[in-house]
């Protein structure tokens, strides 16, 4: 025999008919072959009929509702409120927008092509700490520091 046998698990999915069909024709082949797996199968058997032979016990009353009544009570809900137009309520939004506008401003500085401004402003160069590689730092590569003319 050169096939290893099976596991109890397949054994007792055997014993209970619920084995899949590819694999049950290869464990019954097994089963008939080796006596210490078939021994096992009808102790499996006989233990899942005895199993079955026991009698039917309910316990004379709901258990889910006796647990569901020891439980606390669930909080309701509190009713969300409804969205009121007000000063308060502009606060965050005034701060969205100058946020925004800001933004926007920085930005159009960073990048105006006014040929008559030959420096950059203090603003410009204060915002060259976050280039792709910051003032003082070594470019990994020359594409990474825009330098095209660099070359290998």
């Amino acid at each position: 025999m050169t096939d290893p046998c099976p596991d109890l698990e397949t054994l007792s999915t055997l014993a209970d008919g619920a084995l899949l069909a590819s694999a049950d024709a290869t464990v019954r082949v097994h089963v008939a072959r080796c006596p210490a797996c078939a021994a096992r199968l009808a102790e499996l058997k006989a233990l899942s009929e005895a199993l079955q032979g026991l009698p039917c016990e309910s316990l004379g009353f709901d258990l889910g509702a006796r647990i569901e009544a020891r439980l606390p009570a669930r909080p309701q809900p509190v009713p969300r409120r409804r969205w009121r137009v007000g000063w308060p309520s502009l606060v965050p939004l005034a701060g969205a927008a100058a946020a925004l506008v800001l933004g926007l401003r920085l930005g159009a500085s960073l990048v105006s092509a006014d040929p008559a401004q030959t420096a950059p402003s203090p603003a410009v160069q204060a915002m060259s700490v976050f280039d792709v590689v910051p003032p003082g730092n070594l470019c990994p590569r020359p594409h990474a520091c825009l330098l095209a003319s660099v070359s290998r």
